[in-house]
């Protein structure tokens, strides 16, 4: 039985690593596409704002779902090391939801102190963890 659970423990690390891998390959290349869609000559950024909102929204809608996966796979296998991942997971989807909010006002408003003030939001969860 003991076999079983570290097969399966062992199944879910490696599908952790995976789904890392490819969402960092998704930032790359809409890193790779910002900088592409560049609009000013001179002026190069990795990410322009719409890119770097579309990709907080895809976190901030994949995190909480990627958080409860690992809680209720760390549930099932006894797996502490895959809960405090989750744990990790959760936290990254509230930081997304605190970074959109930023993006977006900033976006909107151009009020460019608004990602400081959402990044202060910030610090009760970052203290905590």
């Amino acid at each position: 039985m003991h076999r079983i659970a570290v097969q399966l423990q062992d199944f879910a690390a490696r599908r952790n690593i995976t789904s890392h891998l490819a969402v960092i390959a998704a930032y790359l290349i809409t890193g790779w596409f910002g900088l592409l869609l560049t609009p000013l000559s001179g002026y190069a950024s990795a990410i322009f704002p719409p890119a770097g909102i579309a990709i907080t929204v895809a976190a901030l809608i994949a995190m909480p779902a990627l958080a409860w996966l690992k809680r209720r796979t760390a549930r099932a296998t006894d797996n502490r090391a895959l809960a405090a991942d989750a744990v990790q997971s959760a936290t990254c989807a509230y930081l997304a939801g605190i970074t959109l909010f930023g993006l977006a006002i900033n976006a909107m408003f151009h009020i460019g102190w608004i990602d400081s003030l959402a990044a202060l939001a910030a610090l009760p969860i970052l203290i905590v963890d």
